[in-house]
């Protein structure tokens, strides 16, 4: 009985998704939920219970962004944990309309992609994977590897907003060669019913000297506490040589699942221009993560993508990503 009342406030509690240690925010905790039940709270132990369930909501994911603490973590993950990683495969198939056009296949072996809590302000996200190209079915090397290393601070503002900055560097040596440096600020509002997150990127290429910009503004509507509806907004202009710009629409729905399982569907209309070739957009992708054993969690990504237009005509993407979610 106490575990569905504590899960009932939860959702009526307009806190953000980071721990709160001080003795004041507990106090606000139990308060809210003694003024909740209709009784006061003495017993110490069942004031504990009542904090780690807390803790337990409000929830981290795995890249550490606000974002993704928001859409993934805040129903299922502890913020007493103090690493939490992806292990898996990422799988994509590009397809042109003309002939002499590549049949281009990538294979990812993500070794790790996660993050590593120092203390309650700092973290270390971690990318590192292999990709393999493949051109008709034939690898075109031994492949190369990838990595990304971004620290980043975190520090709640107040009780409904987060300030977030991420120090990014991105290096691959072979497919797709770039040796990138990103700066990456954010501002989240979270409320009982409402979350926004604002973020902007300033990558710079160190091998062309060339820079761009990326941002993914992300709205959230809270319907209950097993339905949430909202959009992104997407758009990069990077000034390579090849003048490279894109912009989406992302309108989304999220299903939570009383067994902490996750299911995100999401629709994606665009344009996409490159240099002289342009194309419209449209995606419709699938996010899922459902628990396995424990600290273990499986996830499952596809992507169906469609671009019309372009130098070798119309293009066919499929992009499959899976793995396993492990928590320390």
């Amino acid at each position: 009985m106490l575990n569905k009342k504590i899960t009932m406030l939860m959702m009526l509690l307009s806190f953000t998704s980071f721990s709160f240690a001080g003795d004041s925010n507990k106090d606000s905790i139990y308060n809210e939920y003694e003024h909740f039940i209709g009784e006061e709270i003495s017993n110490p132990k069942v004031k504990n219970d009542i904090y780690s369930e807390y803790e337990d909501f409000i929830g981290e994911e795995i890249s550490g962004t606000e974002i993704e603490n928001y859409i993934y973590g805040e129903h299922n993950n502890s913020v007493q944990q103090n690493a939490r990683g992806l292990t898996g495969i990422e799988y994509e198939h590009n397809r042109w309309q003309s002939p002499q056009a590549p049949n281009q296949e990538l294979l990812s072996y993500i070794l790790y992609d996660g993050a590593i809590k120092l203390n309650e302000n700092w973290k270390v996200l971690t990318v590192v994977k292999k990709i393999m190209e493949y051109d008709d079915g034939e690898a075109k090397d031994e492949g190369t590897n990838s990595i990304e290393v971004r620290p980043r601070y975190e520090k709640q503002i107040n009780q409904i907003m987060n300030f977030g900055m991420e120090f990014g560097y991105e290096a691959a040596a072979k497919f797709n060669k770039h040796d990138i440096l990103e700066l990456r600020p954010d501002i989240s509002i979270n409320t009982q019913d409402h979350f926004l997150n604002l973020n902007v990127i300033h990558g710079s290429d160190l091998g062309n000297g060339k820079n761009y910009i990326e941002t993914e503004p992300f709205y959230v509507y809270k319907i209950n506490k097993n339905f949430n509806m909202g959009f992104k907004l997407f758009y990069k202009n990077d000034k390579n040589t090849w003048k490279y710009e894109e912009a989406s629409f992302r309108p989304l729905i999220q299903f939570m699942f009383d067994d902490s399982s996750f299911l995100e569907l999401r629709y994606e209309v665009g344009y996409v221009n490159s240099g002289p070739d342009k194309a419209d957009k449209q995606v419709y992708a699938m996010y899922s993560e459902f628990p396995v054993y424990k600290s273990l969690r499986a996830l499952l990504e596809v992507k169906i993508q469609r671009f019309q237009g372009g130098g070798w005509g119309d293009q066919d993407n499929v992009f499959v990503k899976t793995g396993i979610i492990w928590t320390l």
